[in-house]
């Protein structure tokens, strides 16, 4: 004989109506979980997008908040992240009209049903659940400050999302994530143009400074874009308004760090916007001094093209001119030279730009390293 189902979900998931049916009529357990996938009844019914067998249960006042288990591959979800995630306008409408919590975390990442619908781009969904008055600053995760639907639209490039959550008055301001970035920094690490002139237009702060970790200088977007080669993402700021001069917590601006990070069309960029080139760091030194004490002679040949003056000094005294000659490897040891020599960081610590401390972790943060599920864009 053919096995039987002992509960509703499992009857549910194996497609059998008619003992579904029956063991709703004999009042069996209508909040009972798969033990094949510890999905709840009306989680398994919303998966497939019955909404009659949804009503049933619901009509048999099948708890609309109760979570899948912890155990399951959808650990905490609701009947109302499925429908989300999948899509079904009208089993989101249903499942709202029975009380389900529109902000109520999933358990693995902490993410609410309409961040679901954001991280896929369902547009009616959305729009459907700012209608229903979904919190659109909740937090996704368990800390104070944790990633919102708009990062998430922001990370994945879900442009018509970001502009519906914005509509509906999302914080472009001070809703910082687990990294302390805004959703102004996400979009200008990633490149998404569209989304950074979104946000100054609706009044995010370009001056916002993200902190990496407790190790790192804090970074503005326009330094964030520098250290990840995104020349639109730049330039969109620069063009809404952005200070080209703004320092970050090591006291550098954004020319010496596209300079650091060989970034050649944002260097060009920033000099094009009137950046200045003799700007110093905290040791008095400009971008090309520091360029040249970075064996990085070709961002020095460029700023040196774009107007830096090559006699400015590092902290020894020595024109950049002169450590170029020296970081070229062309100079000979002779007498009288070795405080030029001395002047110049020890051969074991040069080298190309370096790609550690705040690139290595913004890196890590942007490929999915951070403990988040990031969609790709279509």
């Amino acid at each position: 004989m053919p096995w039987e189902p002992r509960n509703i979900a499992e009857a549910i998931e194996d497609d059998d109506t008619h003992n579904v049916r029956l063991l709703l009529e004999q009042q069996h357990d209508v909040n009972a979980t798969s033990r094949v996938t510890c999905c709840t009844a009306l989680a398994c019914a919303v998966q497939s997008g019955r909404q009659e067998m949804v009503a049933s249960l619901l009509a048999a006042r099948a708890n609309a908040n109760l979570q899948d288990e912890d155990n399951g591959d959808s650990a905490g979800m609701t009947a109302l992240h499925h429908a989300a995630q999948n899509g079904w306008l009208e089993l989101v409408t249903l499942l709202a009209q029975h009380r389900a919590d529109l902000d109520m975390q999933e358990k693995q990442e902490g993410w609410t049903p309409l961040a679901l619908a954001v991280a896929d781009g369902r547009k009616e969904i959305i729009m459907e659940m700012v209608a229903l008055r979904a919190n659109v600053n909740a937090s996704c995760g368990s800390a104070p400050a944790s990633r919102n639907a708009l990062h998430i639209a922001t990370t994945n490039g879900r442009h018509e999302a970001a502009t519906l959550l914005v509509d509906a008055k999302a914080d472009v301001v001070s809703c910082f994530d687990e990294s302390g970035f805004t959703s102004l920094h996400l979009a200008a690490a990633n490149g998404r143009a569209n989304i950074v002139r979104l946000m100054m237009n609706a009044a995010a702060d370009p001056e916002s400074r993200a902190r990496l970790d407790d190790d790192e200088p804090a970074k503005t977007p326009l330094q964030l874009a520098a250290m990840c080669h995104e020349v639109e993402a730049a330039e969109a700021l620069l063009v809404c308004r952005a200070s080209v001069e703004t320092r970050d917590g090591n006291n550098c601006t954004a020319l010496m760090v596209a300079v650091e990070f060989e970034a050649t069309q944002i260097v060009r960029l920033l000099a094009s916007h009137r950046a200045d080139l003799e700007a110093q760091d905290t040791s008095g030194r400009t971008s090309l001094v520091r360029a040249c004490e970075e064996r990085l002679l070709d961002m020095a040949k460029l700023l040196i093209e774009v107007g830096s003056d090559a006699n400015a000094e590092n902290e020894s005294g020595t024109p950049a001119k002169d450590l170029m000659v020296v970081t070229s490897g062309r100079v000979k040891v002779m007498e009288g030279c070795s405080s030029l020599l001395a002047s110049c960081p020890p051969a074991d610590t040069q080298g190309p730009a370096r790609r550690i401390g705040p690139a290595s972790r913004l890196e890590a943060y942007l490929s999915g390293g951070q403990p988040v599920r990031l969609r790709e864009a279509a």
